[in-house]
């Protein structure tokens, strides 16, 4: 295994999810979290996602780990990101806000990530919570032609009937 370099920084803005802007030596860097992804602007629970990043690290000193690659195709430096005694990325997945994804060649902690969004999906967590399916009434009201239109949602007999 590469010997994972680490990395003090100042996160400044919050992105999404899972990247975020970070000060490092009076410089600007944009961060992709490695292992990770969390929905995009126009998925479900992208705000969520974002809230709960910008929560654990906006504004603070987090410690930057690298695993085998330095930046991704946009020029964004790939790294794990510690603050304080939390692994951000490994957080993200298991409370819900991220999915477990595998980017070779950067996939040591891959199986941690992958367990931890079982552990989220088994307990309904986050993204995984279920959603109330809304109820859409038939066309016409619910079935028949002898239906009260008083009642659009089932079916009433109407009292002319």
């Amino acid at each position: 295994m590469p010997k994972c370099t680490r990395q003090a920084a100042l996160v400044t803005s919050i992105v999404d999810g899972d990247t975020i802007d970070v000060l490092i030596n009076g410089q600007t860097y944009r961060v992709r979290y490695i292992g990770i992804d969390t929905p995009e602007r126009d998925e479900y629970f992208y705000n969520p996602a974002t809230a709960f990043n910008q929560n654990l690290v906006f504004n603070k000193t987090v410690t930057l780990v690298k695993d085998v690659s330095e930046t991704d195709t946009f020029d964004r430096l790939l790294r794990y990101i510690i603050v304080g005694d939390t692994f951000v990325n490994y957080e993200l997945v298991r409370q819900g806000y991220a999915q477990a994804a595998r980017y070779p060649p950067d996939i040591a902690c891959s199986s941690f990530f992958e367990s931890a969004e079982f552990a989220a999906q088994t307990t309904d967590s986050g993204m995984w919570m279920p959603t109330p399916t809304p109820f859409v009434p038939p066309a016409g009201g619910g079935g028949g032609g002898n239906c009260d239109p008083s009642y659009p949602s089932v079916c009433i007999p109407s009292s002319t009937s």
